[in-house]
């Protein structure tokens, strides 16, 4: 790929993704992206299907209208035998209700969906196009036991992508780009903290796929591993990272509309705040990795 694009990176963490969304539709506004690629994980992997599709308000618009109450999150489901998460009735608002144009990625820049592989327990990144996109988004937002099921695509179970690469830098940093810029959903010196107990409880749960069970308990190691590597490659100028400042409304989890607004509008203003300092540091001919926000 040749350089002088942008790649952009696209972390999910459930409903906090409401703020990559925002994060997405304000640099869409001012036009301020020249795209060559995508890679995104879990829920961060619509809104970057949408972006590339130049359907981003269609994405803030799921996030403003489909996401909250007992519409996504429901723990009365559970009592019906259910998953916590109806993620098959979002994916059918991809599909139906406001529609996901999969057949415009062919001309787009490509997106790169991260899930995880149940049997090899490892991350792979699958282009998004007319002929996967809805199941392999699905596949990248299954979070395990929230959702539950795995999600085949051409025979092969996946489950979140989160859970092996919640942010897929290293990916991005093999594209010639002119500039990598990382959409996280945690403010900065945030550390994941392990929770061996619940890995082995997912351990039980996908007892069929043994594989995962190391994934699981290495999870919060992996993450924080990838935070340490971005975060020094942020001081040394070579990629641009937008985050929140503060630790965002919305939870994983979150079924409060205002939480997912106020997320989504946080999104917006820390766009804003790098599109500032973007101008600002081209005027004084920094380099164009030295964005961070």
């Amino acid at each position: 790929m040749a350089a002088g694009g942008d790649v952009l990176v696209v972390e999910g963490g459930g409903l906090r993704g409401a703020f990559s969304a925002g994060v997405l539709s304000e640099l869409a506004r001012a036009r301020a992206l020249s795209l060559d690629a995508c890679y995104a994980t879990s829920s961060g992997a619509p809104s970057a299907a949408y972006l590339a599709a130049d359907q981003i308000e269609d994405a803030v618009r799921i996030w403003e209208d489909f996401t909250s109450g007992s519409q996504l999150i429901s723990p009365g489901r559970l009592l019906r035998g259910a998953s916590l998460m109806d993620l098959d009735r979002l994916v059918g608002v991809f599909e139906d209700r406001v529609p996901l144009h999969l057949e415009r990625l062919n001309d787009a820049p490509p997106v790169f969906v991260c899930a995880t592989n149940c049997l090899s327990a490892q991350p792979e990144y699958l282009p998004c196009n007319a002929s996967n996109g809805f199941d392999l988004l699905k596949a990248s937002m299954a979070l395990p036991l929230i959702y539950g099921p795995v999600v085949p695509i051409d025979g092969v179970p996946y489950i979140d992508g989160g859970l092996t690469d919640s942010i897929p830098l290293q990916k991005a940093l093999e594209h010639d780009a002119a500039r990598v810029i990382a959409v996280l959903t945690q403010p900065k010196g945030y550390r994941k903290r392990p929770a061996l107990k619940t890995a082995s409880l997912l351990a039980l749960y996908y007892r069929k796929y043994p594989a995962l069970a190391p994934a699981f308990a290495q999870r919060a190691a992996r993450y924080n591993a990838c935070l340490d590597a971005l975060e020094n490659l942020e001081e040394q100028g070579r990629i641009s990272v937008i985050r929140p400042e503060t630790t965002l409304p919305a939870t994983r989890l979150s079924r409060d509309r205002p939480s997912i607004l106020g997320t989504l509008e946080a999104g917006r203003t820390m766009a804003r705040r790098w599109l500032t300092r973007q101008n600002r540091h081209a005027a004084e001919g920094a380099p164009l990795g030295a964005l961070a926000v």
